[in-house]
């Protein structure tokens, strides 16, 4: 299996901790090509840390030098649209932390750019693609179960910490 090539934009204190911390679970899936981060003491330490290819300081150079095909947007909320809008538009896959947008009109221009650029677009959580998310929206579109009105949904999942003991059966 051919592994698909990441690069992370955005290397504050999220990054390095809980969300990178736990990419050496996909080495057989993924490889870190690229990082970026306007701060190039952050950007070279997360290249050195986590083993990227190459760093840069720059997403338009990032996206225009570096073979990343998802794009894992980590930047403060503010630069979340900017930043997946430029690597919608130069054809990458983008993963992108939450809040995907500060507005509604954001969120729909970064849809429609992803379906216009023929690549992805997913945003965390990935709650909504789990298979019981997934059967939910199947019956609503199927209008098994009526028209909502309201929902509340709570999940309960392991911590993603690497200390995290492989018996959580306790944590549920």
């Amino acid at each position: 299996m051919r592994k698909v090539n990441i690069g992370v934009e955005g290397w504050g204190e999220g990054a390095q901790g809980d969300f990178v911390g736990g990419c050496h679970r996909l080495k057989d899936k993924a490889a870190l090509v690229a990082v970026c981060d306007r701060v190039e003491e952050r950007a070279s330490a997360a290249q050195q840390r986590f083993g990227a290819r190459t760093y840069y300081t720059d997403i338009e150079r990032f996206l225009r030098e570096s073979n990343a095909e998802i794009v894992i947007n980590l930047t403060p909320h503010k630069a979340h649209v900017p930043v997946s809008m430029a690597a919608l538009e130069a054809g990458r896959h983008v993963y992108t932390e939450k809040p995907m947008a500060q507005s509604v009109d954001d969120a729909t221009q970064l849809i429609e750019a992803a379906r216009a650029h023929h690549v992805k677009l997913a945003c965390a959580p990935v709650t909504l693609l789990l298979p019981t998310a997934q059967r939910w929206q199947h019956l609503l579109r199927q209008g098994v179960i009526g028209g909502v009105t309201f929902a509340r949904a709570q999940l309960l999942a392991p911590p993603i910490w690497d200390d995290f003991p492989l018996d959580h059966v306790w944590y549920y």
